[in-house]
């Protein structure tokens, strides 16, 4: 078991070095970041904080690169329930996570499945108008990651 960094900014910028080898393409070293910083956070925050929240985003949105589709459909469908319960199923936030579960699971080739979700998207943006991306996680507000 990993030991909990004593500087709290330590796991954000642990954070944003598993953003930035994601932005130069290098999705395993990122995913092994990513992982490492939702660990941290589950231990120190629990699993309703929105910080943790972010990092299972972050994660599963890695395992989409790296073609772990499966990986990455369970945890954005654990990321969409704790949005629904914390936000509500019309926030942006959770209608930003269904979008990218939408595209998780077109890229699993369920076609029909995707349509339906991404069309309950933008039936959802058309009656809240809750959109542009990127997300923002108000519980405090942080970002979420659209992709």
């Amino acid at each position: 078991m990993m030991s909990q960094p004593s500087d709290p900014n330590t796991v954000d910028m642990m954070h944003n070095c598993g953003l930035i080898l994601r932005d130069c393409g290098e999705f395993k070293e990122a995913r092994k970041k990513q992982a490492e910083v939702l660990e941290l956070r589950r231990n120190t925050h629990g699993e309703h904080d929105s910080r943790t929240i972010r990092a299972m985003n972050t994660l599963a949105i890695m395992f989409r690169k790296l073609g772990m589709f499966g990986d990455a459909e369970d945890l954005m469908n654990r990321v969409l329930e704790l949005c629904k319960e914390i936000l509500g199923d019309r926030h942006s936030d959770t209608i930003c996570v269904m979008n990218n579960l939408a595209t998780t699971i077109l890229k699993c080739g369920r076609l029909e499945e995707a349509e339906d979700l991404h069309k309950k998207v933008l039936e959802l943006h058309k009656e809240t108008r809750s959109w542009p991306f990127p997300c923002h996680f108000y519980h405090p507000s942080i970002e979420m990651s659209v992709s």
